[in-house]
């Protein structure tokens, strides 16, 4: 039986402390730390994870 992308991308996201499984708004999967969303899958090989602005300008600052 092959794997898909998503199949591991869920078991890795779930491996980590405190992540769980619930549904998204949207019908996809999301991922949520203590009730509050941390990111979703909306396809098989991509994951958005929601990031503040300094993060997110943090990330970008080392492209």
């Amino acid at each position: 039986m092959s794997r898909d992308g998503s199949t591991e991308l869920m078991e890795e996201l779930l491996s980590w402390a405190g992540v769980t499984k619930h549904l998204h708004r949207f019908g996809e999967v999301e991922f949520q730390v203590n009730k509050t969303e941390i990111g979703h899958l909306p396809g098989i090989r991509l994951f958005d994870l929601l990031l503040s602005k300094p993060e997110r300008d943090k990330i970008y600052a080392c492209r």
